[in-house]
Parts: C-alpha cells; sequence; structure tokens
C-alpha cells in the first residue's frame, strides 16, 4: 500500500503547480491537514473549497487522499473519478487513482489508470513499474516484464526495477534471468536486505539451498531484527532436514517476535518430526493462549497427546475443535483414531460416520471404517457387508490405486467369508508399492490367513 502522506517519495506533490481557484484558505487548510495525517480535518477542509467551487479538481484530489488516508476507498475513487473529469490532464489523478484502485485488488482499472499517465508522462519509470505490478497481480507475467523493461531503460540505476522484473521473471518460470536480475539489483544497492531476501526465495524453488542460505544469512546480518528473516532461513533448514538449526532459527524469530503464532505452530510441527511431542505441545499451549478460539490448534495439540498415546488429553482437544468448528472432519476422524486406540469401538464409529458425513470425498474415512467393521475383535461391531461397500467407496475415490485401501477391501471379504476375493484383492494390494514399502509383512501374513480361509482380526 502507498499512503497517501508517502505520494511525495513517487512523485505525487500534495498541489500540482496549477493556479488554486475557490476557498484559498480552505485549500490550504486541508493541505496542511493532509502534512499531519489529520484525514478528517482535511475532508472537512475540502468539502468547505468544493461547496466554494465545485469546478475545483485540486479540492476532489485533496479530499481523495485524505478519504485513502481514512481507506475509505471506494469514496476516494468517488472524488478522484470527478477530479478527472475536471482536468484529464493532469496525470497525478489517474496516478492517485490507480494507487487505489490497485489497492481495491481492482487491477485491470489499475493498469488503464496507469498507461493514462505514461501517455501524459511517457518517460515516467514510476509509471511503467506500478503498472508491471499491477499485470503481476493478474499474472500476465509478459506483459509485467516489458513494463519493468522499460522502466530499467529510463532508470538503469534503480535497484528496484532490476529487482522488480527478477520477481516477474521467477513468477514466470524463468529462475536464471531472474537471478540476473537480483545480481544486478544487489550490485546497484549491495545493503537492500530485502534484495537477498528475494534471491533467496528463488534459489529455493531451484532447491540450491547452500545458496538460498548464504542469502538469508545476508539479510539477517543487514537486518537482524528481523523474524520473519530467521523463519525464512529455517524453511530452508527444514527442506534440507536440519532440523535443528530449523528450530534454532524459529526460537530465535520467536524471541523477536513472541506473538507471532505462526512461528509456534512451524516450530511445533518440526518438533513432532523429531518426535519430541512434549516441546510440541508446549509450543501448542502458547498457540492455544495467543488463538484460544482456532480449532486447528486444538487438534494439532491433539495429535500430538495421540503421538505420545495419551489419548484422553486428544480426545478432549479433538472434542474442543469440535465445539469451535461442529463441521471440521479431520476432528471427527481422529478422535475416532483416538476411540478406537482405547478400545471404543462405538463412539469411533459414530465419529468415522460423522467425518464422511462432513467430507463424503475423504476415502481415509471410508477406509477406515471398512477396516473397523472388517477386522474389530469385538464380533458384535463387525460387519461384512458394511465393510465391503465402504471398502470399494474408499477404492473408487482413489481410481483402485491405493495398496493400503485394497488391503481393507481384502479384509472386508475374508470377513464375510469370500477368501478367494480376499486373497485376489490382498495380492493386487501388495503389488502396489504403497503397501509394499510401509507394511508389506503385515500384509504378507494375512494373505497367508486368507490363502488358509482364516479372516483378519485386530489385536
Amino acid at each position: 500500500m502507498i499512503l497517501p502522506h508517502l505520494l511525495f517519495l513517487f512523485g505525487v506533490t500534495l498541489f500540482s503547480p496549477v493556479q488554486v481557484r475557490g476557498d484559498d484558505e480552505a485549500l490550504k487548510q486541508g493541505q496542511q491537514a493532509l502534512e499531519k495525517n489529520d484525514y478528517t480535518a482535511a475532508i472537512k477542509s475540502f468539502t468547505e473549497a468544493i461547496k466554494a467551487d465545485p469546478t475545483n479538481a485540486e479540492a476532489y484530489w485533496g479530499r481523495a487522499t485524505a478519504h485513502w488516508g481514512k481507506s475509505d476507498l471506494d469514496k476516494a475513487i468517488a472524488d478522484l473519478n470527478e477530479a478527472v473529469k475536471l482536468d484529464p490532464n493532469n496525470e497525478i489523478y489517474f496516478r492517485t487513482r490507480g494507487h487505489v484502485h490497485k489497492q481495491k485488488k481492482e487491477y485491470q482499472k489499475a493498469i488503464d489508470d496507469y498507461s493514462e499517465v505514461i501517455k501524459l508522462k511517457p518517460d515516467d519509470a514510476f509509471a511503467y513499474s506500478q503498472r508491471g505490478y499491477a499485470y503481476m497481480e493478474k499474472k500476465e507475467y509478459v506483459k509485467a516484464i516489458a513494463d519493468f523493461d522499460d522502466a530499467i531503460r529510463l532508470e538503469p540505476d534503480d535497484s528496484a526495477h532490476h529487482a522488480a522484473r527478477g520477481q516477474a521473471f521467477s513468477a514466470n518460470g524463468d529462475y536464471d534471468r531472474a537471478l540476473a536480475d537480483y545480481a544486478e539489483a544487489i550490485k546497484l544497492k549491495p545493503d537492500e536486505h530485502t534484495l537477498y531476501v528475494g534471491r533467496a526465495l528463488i534459489f529455493s524453488n531451484r532447491k540450491e539451498f547452500t545458496k538460498a542460505l548464504d542469502d538469508w544469512g545476508q539479510a539477517i546480518r543487514l537486518d537482524p531484527g528481523n523474524a520473519f528473516y530467521y523463519s525464512g532461513r529455517a524453511r530452508v533448514h527444514h527442506n534440507k532436514k536440519d532440523l535443528d538449526k530449523a528450530i534454532a532459527d524459529y526460537s530465535s524469530a520467536i524471541k523477536l517476535d513472541p506473538k507471532a503464532a505462526y512461528l509456534y505452530f512451524a516450530r511445533a510441527l518440526i518438533y513432532q518430526e523429531k518426535r519430541a511431542y512434549d516441546q510440541a505441545i508446549a509450543d501448542f499451549n502458547e498457540l492455544v493462549r495467543l488463538n484460544p478460539k482456532d480449532a486447528g490448534i486444538y487438534e494439532s495439540r491433539g495429535f500430538a497427546y495421540a503421538a505420545k498415546q495419551d489419548h484422553d488429553k486428544a480426545i478432549a482437544d479433538y472434542t474442543t475443535a469440535i465445539g469451535l468448528e461442529p463441521k471440521r472432519p479431520g476432528s471427527y476422524a481422529n478422535r475416532a483414531y483416538a476411540y478406537q486406540a482405547k478400545k471404543d469401538y462405538v463412539k469411533a464409529i459414530s465419529d468415522f460416520e460423522a467425518a464422511i458425513r462432513f467430507e463424503p470425498t475423504g476415502a481415509d474415512n471410508y477406509n477406515a471404517l471398512a477396516w473397523l467393521w472388517a477386522t474389530c475383535s469385538d464380533g458384535k461391531l463387525r460387519n461384512a457387508k458394511k465393510a465391503i461397500d465402504y471398502a470399494r467407496k474408499a477404492c473408487e475415490l482413489t481410481a483402485w490405486k491405493s495398496g493400503a485401501i485394497l488391503d481393507t477391501l481384502a479384509a472386508a471379504y475374508a470377513e464375510s467369508g469370500q477368501f478367494d476375493e480376499a486373497v485376489n484383492w490382498e495380492k493386487k494390494a501388495l503389488a502396489l508399492p504403497d503397501l509394499a514399502n510401509q507394511v508389506g509383512d503385515s500384509a504378507r501374513a494375512r494373505l497367508k490367513l486368507y490363502q488358509q480361509r482364516k479372516p483378519y482380526r485386530e489385536n
């Protein structure tokens, strides 16, 4: 966002050098109020000026700027429309309206306004640059690159233009040219930390993690108080599977920004990956304190408790998540697994059914319920027909390409006494790598049972 009081940075003065008309004192007061960021007073003064002279484009522009400062974008556009009607040759009005349209995410309208600026002022590098950014928002990267080309032609020593074109090249998948532009930008402005960040992201996209780490390190050296930079480097360490260094960087980021929930969440996930569940739970506890109404946090903490085999606490967290979001399928499914681990199969079945009700295309929940009906140690709860129906539904949802689900279908046929079918589907399941690589031994043991015309039972 380009704030109204920063417009002078982009060649937009508070008043263009034309003869002002109407209530000069009201205009002067409006200008002074704008300079103090007192937008309410500015609106009042410019309104008085408009009443005194409804043809004064400057007054409409000033009031539009004040409305923009108050984030009343529709009123800002309305006043800028009047200013443009009254003085269609003043590029400042089109430029400002372009900025406001861009903030409203009305990118084509912003492009149209920047195009008018370029017609009136064809050597305005900033107008090309801003239109380029608007094209990027529309994912029209070739047009964006062309505009950044013009900005560079007009201002070849401006590092921002090279970085902008680098972003466009990167978004368009041309990483080599993107890196060349960032190298030039860094050469022009070697102490600008944001340039190293932009290049680090490209290196990460190319999986050149060592180079990405170097650039994040430079950014941190230049701006050591920026928590985002530590988190960016942490993500690269995580990609390299250097979990301890990732945790260290997230910890540094948390010290700098202790209220940033995403940092605790990212660190908690890495702790879980390390099976350091107590540390993960500690981070989730802090997240609960920061965001007590976020169902996802309770569900994530419940998963950590479940990994510790503390199923009661896991169930309590999943229940809280469901209370906050009663149609959250993942919380029902996870609670079902926790109930299943406690051998409370009736509640597990009920929760799996709820998960399916709220996510009818979720193959995993059909599969879990089919497995329970096919293999449950409590004979009163086994149901071969439902197990086959639900297992086949899961197979359909996964295009019959999941070995784990075909394994369930085999168990369901075995429960129904159709052992030839069970053998057939177990062999097909074992032919798929997801099952053979993960639980091949247990699946082969089940195949032997079916060949002996025996069903499989969970202990």
